[in-house]
């Protein structure tokens, strides 16, 4: 395999990793919650960060498979900062 590659799949999967932590994290705080209005408020922040997330899941499949079939093109991929 294609060491950049690697180092592609390696990235993607850090940040992935790191947007699950963060939503664990409000898991905990939705749990923790001391009114109501609080609780709901963060886990409909959840729900829509979840469905971020999966959709991100979506895009570094899609990118690797861009990057088996143009390897070059994959140097100037980004995904954006957690919110």
């Amino acid at each position: 395999m294609d060491e950049s590659l690697k180092r592609l799949r390696e990235r993607i999967a850090k940040q992935i990793a790191e947007r699950e932590a963060a939503l664990a994290s409000l898991r905990d705080g939705a749990e923790q919650a001391r009114t109501k209005h609080d609780r709901e408020r963060i886990l409909l922040t959840l729900a829509v960060l979840d469905e971020e997330l999966a959709g991100w899941k979506q895009v570094a499949a899609r990118i690797e498979q861009a990057v088996l079939f143009e390897p070059r093109n994959h140097r100037a991929i980004r995904m954006p900062a957690l919110r």
